[in-house]
């Protein structure tokens, strides 16, 4: 999910960079078995595609109780309420519980080598 992203300054200069390209007609690559292939105006399926040139990761922090660093709100935009979507969105099925557990935050910096965490790789 892109909602609530964090992304640190070289590697967002990196990205823009590469989208504008892109944007202006330079052919990206076709990433295997990714659902991005069939995207044509969302910016992650450019993220997407730098992250596999460059061998990028996405990092996705797991606390209990599926809370989050930050909640999808439903505030109106292209994709909520916009005049070309007539789906019902539930908050239910957007929102997430705020971490307020500040303690749970240790979990972002483990003991433990990087290599070490559990990964889930989404293209083998």
């Amino acid at each position: 999910c892109s909602w609530g992203s964090l992304f640190l300054p070289r590697p967002w200069l990196l990205f823009r960079a590469y989208m504008q390209a892109r944007l202006e007609g330079a052919p990206g690559p076709l990433v295997p078995r990714s659902a991005s292939n069939g995207w044509s105006t969302s910016w992650k399926k450019f993220m997407i595609e730098l992250s596999h040139l460059s061998g990028g990761v996405f990092l996705y922090p797991s606390f209990p109780n599926q809370s989050s660093l930050s909640t999808n709100h439903l505030e109106k935009g292209e994709h909520i309420g916009g005049k070309k979507n007539k789906l019902t969105h539930r908050p239910i099925d957007f929102t997430v519980p705020l971490l307020l557990n500040l303690s749970d935050l240790r979990q972002l910096w483990p003991p433990q080598p990087l290599d070490a965490l559990p990964v889930r790789d989404l293209f083998t």
